[in-house]
C-alpha cells in the first residue's frame, strides 16, 4: 500500500498501533463524506464506515454499515486499491 495514508477514526483497534491515526473531533470529515449520524441518541457521532481515498483525493471506495455491530467488508476496501 505504498503511497497511501491509512486513517482510523476509531482508537479502539490494535491496527492503530502500526498506522497513522487521525481524529475527527471538531472536524468536518463526517459531514463531507456523509458518515455522521444526523438524528437519534448518537447524533453527531460517526457511523462505522470505510472511506478509501486515493492520492489525488478521489474517493475510490466507501461503505457504511447499517448496524454498528456489523463489521465492514475490509476485503472489498483492499480490492479497491488494486
Amino acid at each position: 500500500m505504498a503511497g497511501f495514508v491509512v486513517i482510523f477514526h476509531s482508537l479502539d483497534t490494535g491496527t492503530c498501533a502500526i498506522s497513522v491515526v487521525a481524529s475527527d473531533f471538531r472536524s468536518d470529515f463526517g459531514g463531507a463524506y456523509g458518515v455522521t449520524y444526523t438524528d437519534g441518541p448518537i447524533r453527531g457521532l460517526l457511523a462505522r464506515a470505510v472511506v478509501v481515498i486515493d492520492g489525488e483525493g478521489t474517493v475510490i471506495y466507501t461503505e457504511q454499515v447499517s448496524e454498528t455491530s456489523h463489521e465492514r467488508d475490509y476485503d472489498a476496501a483492499l480490492a479497491a486499491l488494486n
